[in-house]
């Protein structure tokens, strides 16, 4: 699905209340990307639910998955589910990747601040999700394919500042 421009907005005006109000700083695309791909984070993870807030303590909470990979075990054994569970693994990956990688080319003296903070986003992401709607759950799997996709983009930056010598 393609999400309208008008729904990244949200994002743009956050940006500019931040760098500018706050921060009293000139524009930085890295501020941008960095502040834009966090945004997206929440609004993919946590958008939906905002739909679902009427339920709060009103529904029954999905139980948490805490079997790393099980929904790939399933798969391989034949119960597939809708959304294949090597889709799902590689879309968390790059999910988490452009923010963290500008989130590390911005904080460049935090890599491990940086790379935790990511890590606990995804875990508060995966704790409130079944709370908050009875369509979601949280999932050990989404935190450590989330994880990895932080990872990834930590090596990559690494690369990036070896390659143009700004670290």
């Amino acid at each position: 699905m393609i999400y309208p421009f008008y729904c990244f907005l949200p994002d743009l005006l956050v940006y500019i209340l931040i760098s500018y109000l706050l921060l009293k700083r000139k524009f930085s695309l890295d501020k941008f990307f960095f502040l834009f791909f966090l945004g997206l984070i929440l609004y993919l993870t946590l958008f939906p639910l905002i739909y679902n807030l009427f339920f709060l303590g009103r529904h029954e909470v999905n139980p948490y998955n805490f079997y790393p990979f099980i929904d790939l075990i399933n798969n391989m054994a034949g119960t597939s589910t809708k959304v294949t569970a090597i889709k799902e693994i590689f879309l968390n990956i790059f999910l988490y990747f452009p923010a963290s990688f500008f989130g590390y080319k911005l904080f460049k003296q935090n890599k491990t601040k940086v790379f935790m903070t990511f890590v606990l986003l995804s875990c508060l992401i995966e704790a409130v999700q079944p709370q908050l709607s009875q369509y979601r759950r949280g999932d050990i799997t989404d935190v450590i394919t989330n994880a990895f996709g932080s990872l990834l983009a930590l090596l990559t930056y690494l690369i990036y500042s070896k390659l143009t010598n700004k670290d």
